[in-house]
């Protein structure tokens, strides 16, 4: 009997049961990055704070607090009102106080005498960092 070339699959299955499995999985594995990719950045803006080049903290500027840590000596650092701000000092000159309330990215206040550096991330709401004419 000769066979038909038009009629070969006719008695199979385009997709078995066990077919799906790896099309699950690769459909799955993407999606789950991306959801573990959003759930780890941060939201908002947030300030890290180094002391000798050393991240010692992360804090977010949605919660208002009052942190310190032991690596920075007598500093606290306070957030309130969307913004970080070094609120109390130990080095003689206090110019780290000086430089207020922190809220955008990109904003900086350095302790020289302490080596603590604090510095706010996050998206940027410009694109823009300055103009010259």
């Amino acid at each position: 009997m000769k066979r038909n070339p038009d009629n070969i699959t006719s008695g199979r299955k385009l997709f078995r049961p066990a077919d799906m499995i790896p099309i699950i999985i690769l459909l799955a594995v993407p999606i789950i990055y991306l959801i573990a990719a959003a759930a780890s950045e941060h939201d908002g803006v947030y300030a890290e704070i180094s002391c000798g080049g050393e991240i010692v903290g992360t804090v977010s500027l949605d919660k208002d607090c009052v942190y310190s840590y032991p690596l920075t000596g007598e500093m606290e650092f306070t957030v309130a009102d969307g913004g970080i701000r070094v609120s109390k000092s130990d080095c003689p000159d206090k110019v780290c106080m000086g430089a207020g309330l922190l809220s955008r990215a990109g904003d900086t206040a350095v302790c020289v005498p302490n080596k603590v550096v604090v510095t706010v991330m996050g998206k940027s709401d410009e694109d823009i960092d300055g103009v010259v004419r």
